[in-house]
């Protein structure tokens, strides 16, 4: 190893550590804009079994969720669903989300997003919406994965504590930010949906109008790849989302990014439908004559 090489080689990442400090998880449901029903948030924002008590509504004012429900009950969708919704527990550690992606490439998507510790999540509580006519795939990985594989901000790794590989480090703009082309399990948004190799992965009918069926049925890397009762096709990479960071898993990640072929996806998209499809559009039928070889 050369003395440089031996200099800038990057810390390695206390895991145990840093999954004690953070220790939630993200779950994520992907929707086609114009799908989801207000009646259909304020349900599940009022679930007892949601895996604690959500009391504050914010995002287009700071509401109780009692006062919340009666306001936004009488709000029209599509003026409802143009706001991005926060939701928080009593001690505002945890949180439910409802956003509105503006579209980088069209359509956008509406997001589910549930943060909170593993103890907590209740898939029972989410599994009627992946029968939903809207769903298009859901996630579910380690809350400080994804700042791992997306942050590229220096300052934000220094403020968690968090060691950095200098070889990746780059000035832009008198700022030093983080090369994070290349890593496996980098977010990508793409027409009615994200893209991303993580954890746990679902996919709905409507997921294989951007990715191919025959790529995701037939990927055998990982540790499950069934089909479920209810018609969704799901994939564990590895068995525990805090070890995300270790080779093998890391490896897992690459191959299903490759195979799915994340990246060749989201250029294809950006060079042909961004901004062009009118915000708010549910067109998809460019999806049945283009998908990723």
């Amino acid at each position: 190893m050369k003395i440089l090489e031996w200099f800038y080689r990057p810390k390695p990442l206390d895991t145990q550590a840093l999954a004690e400090k953070y220790p939630d998880i993200t779950f994520e449901m992907c929707f086609k804009l114009d799908t989801l029903e207000v009646s259909e948030i304020i349900d599940l924002v009022n679930n007892p079994n949601m895996g604690y008590i959500l009391k504050r509504w914010t995002g287009y004012k700071d509401f109780s969720i009692e006062k919340g429900n009666t306001f936004f009950s009488k709000m029209k969708k599509e003026r409802f669903f143009y706001y991005g919704h926060l939701f928080y527990d009593t001690e505002n550690k945890h949180r439910l989300t409802i956003a509105n992606i503006v579209p980088i490439v069209s359509p956008g998507l509406i997001r589910i997003i549930w943060r909170g510790s593993i103890e907590k999540f209740n898939l029972p509580v989410f599994e009627p919406f992946f029968t939903h006519k809207g769903f298009v795939c859901a996630y579910s990985f380690w809350g400080l994965d994804e700042f791992l594989q997306n942050e590229t901000f220096v300052r934000n790794y220094l403020e968690k504590e968090i060691p950095i590989d200098k070889r990746k480090v780059l000035r832009i703009d008198g700022e030093k930010r983080i090369n994070i082309d290349g890593n496996p399990g980098r977010n990508r948004q793409v027409c009615n949906m994200m893209l991303r190799s993580c954890w746990r992965m679902w996919f709905g009918e409507q997921a294989y109008e951007m990715i191919k069926r025959e790529k995701v049925e037939g990927f055998e890397e990982g540790m499950q790849n069934i089909l479920l009762e209810n018609g969704i096709r799901f994939i564990e990479l590895y068995d525990n989302p805090f070890d995300s960071n270790e080779p093998y898993n890391r490896e897992i990640q690459q191959k299903f990014n490759e195979t799915i072929d994340i990246e060749s996806i989201y250029k294809y998209c950006l060079e042909h439908f961004g901004m062009r499809i009118p915000i708010g559009s549910t067109k998809a039928e460019w999806g049945q004559n283009w998908r990723a070889d």
